[in-house]
């Protein structure tokens, strides 16, 4: 125990052996039974629960568990008895009720947040809970095991891990906030310990019993007997900022306290210690470790096979949308090629299709694999933390669980475009072995996206993995650069590109023994006996037709050899046993359970007094009241893999109840009662699958809207992890205040009144720490909670919302945020908040109440002081010395601990809903609100678009800038698609093959498109989630944002437009003018821009993350294929549409640029075979349809589109919010 930031996680991740060595440093020692603790944590027997939640989203509750007990109970157990475990821990942590639902996102079902909706976070935490009671390791370590849980929810969890403690001979040691008087009792005489933390020092280590004694004998006055032994320990050993008196003299005696403790200990270790060992040490008892009844790695591989299959198969969104968008681009591709003939220029589209096929899908695929990959990695680390299974088992059930959808979309797409592009009916055997080779290509690229994301398993990082290694591999494949043009230094890739290995193995199927229409045959009967015959008509001439001869074309042109297929297919196989080899050796290289260190530069603060009037001016009075309500979600049960039936699952159930004007109302309930349900529904911030019937009035006004509602009201999220974790704190505060305030208060005034905040929060201390996240160290998890607070808190509003305020915060500061929240209220501003397990002076603190049963039920709203009375007027007395809300919520639950006691709390539960329907009714109907203020008719003083565009620019670039390598990824990844593709261009000649390797170049360079692109996936989703927040509060607009989003991308675009230029032209020799240096720099700013532009589009417009990548690559490569290098016969309507894409103008612009006035050199052999018919730039010109086009419109066109691109993407976001504000 410890108050907020006193070091307890970093306690737990010390003993766990996950503190990064390279961030912290680390004196002293561990020691495990009197031994090292490296045994203890190689060997997995210390268990770790983390406060994040890792757990597969389209698998129930129950499955979760069962697949849980088979991967990790003893193989000897039978299935019937793992699964009675099972259904007992279940009953043992009230987690029968939600069995059978789908875990779903840990935001799933929030608005405009995505995700599958599930269980409640109180629920994923038992859950987890769950799972490493079901790992059994000798030591089990939990951090904050209850957050997020109610008082009844939380003892129940505590007896059961000290059930288990007892039965199995185990160590548990677990963080907790807030915990209920009758857990002290419980624990003393279970014969518990305790770890008592301030700022990092122990003020006491030993049994619970003996600490309240200790402290007496420290010179701390006793515990009051109506005191919860708990709030008592955690007062006396933290610093009350209040007034500087009071911080004196509880410094004074929190010091007291450590320096009592360090004397103890020295005279402790000093008799005990042996010669040579540190006094800085931690010892642990462990228990034996269970026996060694890992299962055989083919079992572990068909339990996480038959697990992923199932969790796969439930995303039906993803896989129907993969499907459609494959049936889709099947057709495109199949139109922009449609039935090829035999011309020169239908012969070089053929072989443009194979590459299509075998290098852009792929990288699709690619993609959205890494992006699904890095999610599943995270699942992986943290079940190979608890020794279920190791890399092998992983790595082939996830590639066989891919197979089928990869089977199915690569088939179906290949053979679309087989078919509507014409490719050879001569026999169906070709068909069969076109279709085997592009499926092959697909379940290689799967493998190699594993491999991908066991280098790193963040998705940025393996993307960019993944780009360097494949863009080589495009390039060997012989279509962009031919072999014998590529440098003689890495022609070595080749041999390890499985892009050209389909390459040239498609192109082999296709060209092997086929002719086509040569323009020379000879129409002569009957023909000449030196020549072969072409049909009844023509003869073959061998010489001047070689242009047209399949093999000739294999050899002389695309360098592959003759029946490349099948032999060579094998090789594939040999590819996918290569990745899944080194992804193997990466993962088990690959140190377990190593977290980065956690920041405790402000190991406490709590939250203060002070005069809230003098800080908070008076608003008008806000009520609120909820009449006749019902909350109905619909959601689909599958039935067979096509049918879904529509189920509706009732949420909150006849809430009737108003809510004063200048008051401070907690929401109670059990774990899962709909208490978040309740507020996101007065908040109007529900998902769109979520129904309500009746009536919520503001005032007098009716069912507002939420634009209404933000005029009035500020929302604090039960999540943290929308603040901006490189910003500082009073950075943020500064921040939220310049955004909220608008002109009302000068600059100056509004910093005063962030100074304030900060005094009031107990934020003063880590005022200029950085947020921090789970992947930065910063401030603690209970600080960020205040920050959040704070934020809203500057804004002055009439409402205020809060989701579990307290959660993750000690008793101290709990009670600290309550204070705060209580003079707020008192200076006529309305407070609503969910609260958990809140100690007695916490509860009084609230002048209202309101109590929701399991199945969202109202069991009380009224008066506090009034509830109690409520209670015994049913039977249920308080009994003396226990907390009135800890009795309350165990009334109110029910408990699933055995059969009998839950048919008896359900009784009892009902019996409460019944009653309070009964006297509601005895009371009449709710009287109408007396202030008949309209909320349309409040002000809000929020910041302008021109000035809350210049304060998000300034918020934004402090924020990425410190974020270095994500700030100038913006111009690294772009300009590495660049580099790639001139390493295998090199300088450029002027014989006739370079024409080709020109305009290969050309349509490489558009691929910047999709680099940029990838860039947006990783910087844009941040900053929209905290926008999206933000503008759902009312803080600025949608333009506002998108302007500010526009202002810190422009510069890097061009810089990054810049640099490409000059490397394009320096190392081609590319013709250099002011002219065609300046539209080359304009193309490359088209492409980065597009790509911002295009990434922002489809991010904000589909919640599926899959699916917004996958659309967004399509989107690109299917514009990129009309542009007019690889075929420029469009039909009608592709025709029309290719107006709309970017390409279509810059590639007229690029082959303008470099081909008029240029003229080609041709050898002898291409003069006789009639092959060198474009000697001149302006014959390519013709070729490519070009020649008549205008440079300076296109140029104009090119700006245009950029403009068009970014206005698209504007509306976009602008009609997601608006989408959110009818509601």
């Amino acid at each position: 125990m410890g108050g907020s930031g006193s070091g307890k996680t970093t306690l737990l991740n010390t003993l766990a052996g996950r503190m990064n060595p390279r961030q912290t440093v680390i004196s002293g020692s561990i020691v495990f039974n009197d031994q090292a603790p490296k045994r203890y944590w190689k060997s997995g027997q210390i268990g770790y629960l983390q406060q994040e939640d890792h757990l597969l989203p389209f698998i129930s509750v129950r499955e979760t568990l069962q697949f849980a007990a088979d991967l990790h109970l003893p193989r000897s157990m039978p299935t019937s008895e793992k699964y009675n475990m099972v259904e007992s821990l279940i009953m043992e942590l009230g987690l029968k009720e939600c069995a059978d639902v789908l875990v779903g996102d840990a935001h799933g079902g929030e608005a405009d947040q995505g995700g599958r909706h599930g269980i409640s976070g109180g629920e994923r935490r038992r859950v987890s809970a769950a799972l490493q009671l079901l790992t059994n390791p000798s030591a089990l370590l939990c951090d904050e095991v209850t957050s997020g849980l109610d008082s009844f929810s939380s003892f129940e969890l505590v007896k059961t891990l000290t059930s288990y403690a007892k039965a199995s001979r185990k160590s548990v040691v677990l963080s907790i906030h807030q915990p209920r008087a009758e857990m002290f009792k419980f624990l003393s005489e279970s014969n518990g310990q305790i770890v008592l933390l301030s700022r990092g020092d122990v003020v006491y280590s030993g049994p619970v019993r003996q600490i309240l004694p200790w402290f007496e004998s420290a010179g701390v006055d006793p515990c009051p007997v109506d005191m919860n032994p708990f709030d008592y320990i955690l007062d006396r050993c933290m610093v009350d900022f209040t007034s500087a008196s009071t911080e004196e003299t509880s410094k004074a005696q929190r010091d007291q306290l450590t320096k009592a403790w360090r004397e103890r200990m020295r005279g402790t270790m000093e008799r005990e210690r042996q010669p040579g060992t540190s006094i800085s040490q931690v010892y642990a008892l462990l228990g034996h470790s269970s026996t060694n009844n890992s299962l055989a790695v083919w079992r572990q591989t068909v339990i996480l096979t038959r697990r992923g299959w199932i969790n796969q198969r439930r995303d039906s969104v993803f896989f129907w949308g993969m499907l459609a968008l494959n049936i889709l681009m099947g057709v495109l591709i199949g139109s922009i090629f449609w039935k090829l003939g035999g011309s020169l220029n239908d012969i070089r589209a053929r072989s443009s299709v194979c590459y299509v096929l075998v290098a852009f899908q792929p990288f699709l695929s690619m993609i959205i694999a890494i992006y699904r990959g890095a999610t599943d990695m995270k699942i992986y680390e943290r079940e190979r933390g608890y020794r279920w299974y190791g890399p092998l088992p992983f790595l082939i059930s996830n590639s066989v669980c891919n197979v089928p959808a990869n089977v199915i979309n690569s088939a179906i797409y290949s053979l679309i475009v087989y078919l509507m592009a014409g490719f050879r009916s001569d026999s169906l055997s070709y068909m069969g072995w076109y279709t085997l080779i592009n499926i092959l290509v697909q379940l290689t690229i799967g493998v190699f996206a594993l491999f991908c994301t066991s280098v790193d398993p963040d998705f940025n990082m393996a993307n960019v993995v993944g780009s360097l290694i494949y863009l080589p591999y495009t390039m060997t494949a012989g279509y962009i650069v031919a072999t014998s043009q590529i440098p003689p230094a890495l022609r070595w890739i080749r041999y390890f590109s499985f892009v050209r290995l389909g390459y040239q193995t498609l192109v082999s199927v296709e060209f092997t023994n086929n002719r086509f229409d040569c323009n020379h045959a000879v129409l002569t009967s009957p023909p000449p006996e030196h020549l072969t015959p072409f049909n009844k008509y023509s003869v073959w001439d061998p010489v001047r037709c070689g242009a047209w001869d399949g093999n000739r074309i294999l050899e002389d042109r695309l360098e592959v050899p003759v029946y490349f297929f099948p032999g060579h297919i094998a090789l594939f196989l040999a590819h996918i046993f290569a990745y899944l080899l080194l992804s193997w050796l990466l993962l088990r290289s690959k140190p377990m359970n190593r977290t980065k260190a956690v920041a405790d530069q402000s190991p406490f603060d709590f939250l203060t007094g002070g005069i809230a009037s003098l800080f908070f001016s008076k608003k008008a009075n806000l009520s609120l009241r909820a009449t006749s309500t019902r909350w109905k979600l619909d959601t689909h049960r599958r039935i067979p893999i096509l049918k879904r039936e529509k189920v509706t699952k009732e949420l909150l159930k006849d809430i009737d109840f108003e809510i004063p004007a200048g008051q401070l109302t907690a929401i109670m309930g059990g774990s899962g009662a709909g208490k978040t349900t309740l507020l996101n529904t007065l908040a109007r911030r529900t998902p769109k699958n979520l129904k309500a019937s009746g009536d919520i009035y503001f005032n007098s006004t009716r069912n507002p809207t939420l634009h209404q509602i933000n005029t009035v009201c500020s929302y604090v999220r039960q999540g943290d992890s929308f603040l901006m974790p490189h910003l500082t704190v009073r950075e943020t505060l500064c921040y939220a205040a310049e955004l909220g305030m608008g002109t009302t208060l000068s600059k100056h005034e509004q910093h005063a009144k962030v100074e304030e905040i900060l005094d009031l929060i107990g934020l003063r201390e880590c005022s200029d720490v950085t947020i921090g996240s789970a992947e930065n160290s910063g401030i603690s998890g209970g600080q960020r909670r205040r920050v959040s607070i704070g934020t809203q808190l500057v804004i002055e509003p009439a409402c205020l919302f809060l989701d579990e305020p307290t959660t993750g915060l000690d008793a101290v500061t709990a009670m600290s945020v309550i204070q705060t929240l209580e003079k707020v209220a008192a200076c006529g501003r309305t407070v609503v908040c969910t609260i958990h397990q809140p100690r007695y002076d916490i509860w009084k603190k609230f002048d209202n109440m309101v109590l929701l049963l399991t199945g969202g039920r109202l069991a009380y709203a009224g008066k506090t002081e009034e509830i109690i009375g409520h209670f015994a007027r049913a039977g249920h007395i308080v009994p003396e010395l226990v907390n009135p809300p800890d009795f309350i919520i165990d009334t109110a639950s029910i408990n699933f601990r055995s059969p009998e006691l839950e048919r008896s709390s359900r009784v009892i539960v009902d019996a409460l809903a019944e009653g309070y329907q009964l006297a509601k009714a005895a009371q009449g109907p709710i009287p109408p609100i007396a202030d008949s203020t309209h909320i349309g008719d409040q002000s809000h003083h929020y910041a302008g678009l021109i000035r809350a565009t210049s304060i998000l620019i300034r918020r934004s670039f402090t924020n990425t800038f410190r974020q270095k390598g994500r700030y100038f990824n913006r111009v690294v990844q772009p300009l590495t698609a660049v580099v790639m593709a001139l390493i295998f261009v090199g300088r450029l000649s002027y014989s006739r093959n370079e024409v080709l390797d020109r305009l290969g170049l050309f349509q490489q360079l558009m691929y910047v498109t999709l680099a940029s692109m990838m860039v947006s996936i990783d910087l844009f989703p941040r900053e929209r989630d905290v926008a999206f927040r933000e503008i759902s509060n009312g803080g600025y607009s949608a333009t506002a944002f998108m302007l500010s989003y526009t202002a810190n991308e422009l510069p890097l675009s061009i810089l990054t437009a810049a640099i490409g230029t000059a490397l394009i032209m320096l190392i081609t020799g590319l013709q250099a003018t002011a002219v065609t240096v300046s539209c080359l720099w304009l193309v490359m700013l088209a492409y980065v821009t597009t790509g911002e532009s295009l990434g922002i589009v489809y991010l904000s417009c589909i919640s599926h993350g899959g699916l917004s990548v996958a659309f967004m690559n399509s989107t690109v490569m299917w514009l990129a294929f009309m542009a007019g290098f690889m075929i420029n016969n469009l039909p009608s309507v592709l025709f029309y549409v290719n107006h709309l894409s970017v390409f279509k103008y810059t590639s007229v612009v690029l082959a303008l640029n470099e081909f008029t006035g240029l003229t080609f050199h041709c050898d002898e052999d291409m003069r006789l075979e009639g092959t060198c018919a474009l000697k001149e730039g302006r014959q390519v010109l013709r070729f490519l349809h070009f020649q008549d086009k205008s440079l300076g419109l296109h140029i104009g066109l090119v700006v245009a589109m950029m403009v068009l691109y970014r206005l698209l993407a504007w509306v976009v976001l602008i009609a997601r919010m608006q989408a959110h504000y009818k509601r």
